[in-house]
């Protein structure tokens, strides 16, 4: 006669009453929490807004798509060029599937950058290259005449208000095209040193951006009373005093 045995289970049951917290993978396993991880989190994040009526990208892509590291030598405008040029050629020619392609192309610390991008910021390709070539132009090369913007620098005798009322005349004789976040990042270089700190904590990315935080600034400063604390120099304005009484 043969007798079956009841086969012993080697898995421990887990407690689920309320109350009871499930040990985190560090507290399972010490040595995870020495190990340099990365953050998930970021990892998962996507630049891209993406829109519901884009086609989709192809299954079946050439494996010779050109890549961008990010080191020096590395020429981004031509990377650029050289990613149209082969959208192109494999006749992919709506902008969302190149916006979306071009994520593909890069690798090592560019690939970095680009998922630190902010969440959804990017609806077309030509915003994303923008900003692809503002972060990675070594050097920028600039037709003659944005040294009118570049040298500007606001002195400790100018108040904001006028020192953004010659940046904007300096601006208007720039002729060439200056991408929109460069310009944004010159005009708080522009500032005075205590100006471009406040002006910068705003989170401002833009050229119309940095202008209005600064002449929000300049509201403030002169209704705290601080304004001659951060333009030491700057005139100040004349007060007539009425003749005694006869």
């Amino acid at each position: 006669m043969r007798y079956v045995g009841m086969q012993r289970s080697t898995t421990l049951a887990i407690p689920s009453y309320p109350g009871y917290a499930s040990p985190n993978l560090s507290q399972q396993l010490p040595f995870v929490a020495i190990l340099e991880l990365p953050d998930l989190n970021r990892l998962t994040n996507d630049p891209i807004a993406y829109a519901p009526w884009w086609p989709a990208i192809p299954h079946k892509l050439p494996s010779d798509i050109p890549k961008f590291n990010g080191n020096t030598g590395e020429d981004p405008s031509n990377h650029v060029m050289t990613f149209h040029l082969w959208c192109s050629l494999n006749t992919l020619n709506d902008d969302s599937i190149r916006l979306r392609l071009f994520q593909r192309t890069l690798t090592g610390p560019a690939e970095k950058w680009y998922i630190e991008l902010p969440r959804a910021s990017f609806d077309n390709f030509s915003a994303l290259a923008t900003t692809f070539l503002t972060h990675f132009q070594l050097p920028i090369r600039y037709e003659t005449g944005t040294e009118l913007l570049t040298n500007f620098k606001q002195m400790k005798t100018t108040h904001i208000s006028d020192h953004i009322h010659e940046w904007c005349h300096r601006r208007r004789m720039v002729k060439t095209y200056v991408p929109d976040q460069l310009l944004a990042e010159w005009f708080i270089k522009s500032l005075l040193p205590s100006i471009t700190e406040d002006v910068a904590k705003g989170g401002v990315v833009t050229e119309e951006q940095v202008i209005a935080r600064a002449q929000y600034l300049d509201l403030i400063y002169t209704q705290s009373s601080t304004l001659y604390d951060k333009i030491s120099d700057a005139p100040r304005p004349e007060f007539l005093v009425p003749p005694p009484p006869k």
